[in-house]
């Protein structure tokens, strides 16, 4: 069977990318707290004490708001650039026509309702 994606549903994608995107931007917040705390904790191991001073009051609150400014900065960010994507998509594919697909029916799957049967 051949099939072809003409239009696709902006708000529907987008809901799924941000989501997608918030779980991927906590996950790079994370590694880019541990990555800023590694580099303050050796800049203040090598230049000594009185080396930038804020490193000394870097408490456990500063990581955690770096992780969820990650999150939704990341979240946000490809939300709109996918949004626009789509929207530029919905257009050309009006214009154009969209991307063809071909689907094979599968054989061995079996409905709820033949389960029953």
């Amino acid at each position: 069977m051949k099939y072809e994606i003409k239009n696709i549903d902006i708000f529907s994608a987008l809901k799924f990318i941000f989501i997608i995107s918030l779980f991927i931007g906590a996950l790079l917040g994370i590694f880019q707290a541990l990555f800023f705390s590694f580099i303050g904790a050796l800049l203040q191991n090598f230049a000594g004490e009185g080396f930038g001073g804020g490193f000394d009051s870097m408490s456990l609150a500063t990581p955690f708001f770096m992780i969820v400014f990650t999150a939704i900065f990341f979240a946000i960010f490809n939300s709109f650039i996918i949004g626009i994507v789509l929207l530029f998509y919905n257009v050309v594919s009006q214009w154009i026509g969209g991307v063809r697909i071909e689907l094979e029916e599968d054989s061995n799957y079996v409905t709820l309702r033949e389960m029953d049967e």
